[in-house]
């Protein structure tokens, strides 16, 4: 099976998802989890809200193979712009790429907050993406608990802000 990378418009991705679903694509999930903070009845709490892990990417998988008519019926459904393609004209995402949407799939396409605990004025990552998949903390943003990670791909180039949950440290 084949896994492919579509750029999509940016806040589509959800209704894009289902307009794939709808043509029989399977669509590989890609949504993280954010912690959103606010107030019910004047307590403060916690509420897990799920958006798209990248902005602007919708993974596929399918056993058909992508010849020009295949990509001329994706691109003409409404919000997607284009597959991503290689130097080599290909489609079908390789090394780091497929991994890490293989990795999406195992995770059932969900992305929970890493696990990391304090190190002096440090966040050590130790469960998540940078532990499964590799990759480099770029930023840490402590007051909302996010990190910046770069993500390792040959097509695929990001960064994206994941959200950390503390915890104590284990000697």
């Amino acid at each position: 099976m084949n896994r492919y990378c579509l750029f999509c418009e940016t806040g589509k991705e959800i209704a894009v998802e289902d307009e794939l679903k709808r043509h029989n694509l399977q669509v590989v999930e890609s949504h993280k989890e954010r912690l959103v903070w606010g107030t019910d009845g004047g307590k403060t709490k916690a509420a897990r809200r799920f958006i798209p892990l990248i902005p602007g990417y919708i993974f596929i998988a399918s056993d058909i193979e992508a010849d020009a008519q295949f990509w001329k019926d994706i691109t003409e459904l409404p919000g997607v712009y284009y597959p991503l393609k290689y130097g080599d004209g290909t489609h079908a995402l390789r090394g780091n790429d497929l991994k890490f949407v293989i990795w999406l799939e195992n995770q059932s396409g969900l992305i929970r907050p890493v696990k990391a605990f304090k190190k002096g004025n440090r966040v050590i990552i130790i469960e998540g993406p940078l532990k499964e998949m590799g990759g480099t903390v770029l930023e840490i943003n402590p007051k909302r608990k996010c990190a910046k990670i770069q993500l390792h791909g040959e097509g695929i180039q990001l960064s994206l802000w994941l959200q950390y949950e503390l915890i104590d440290q284990i000697e």
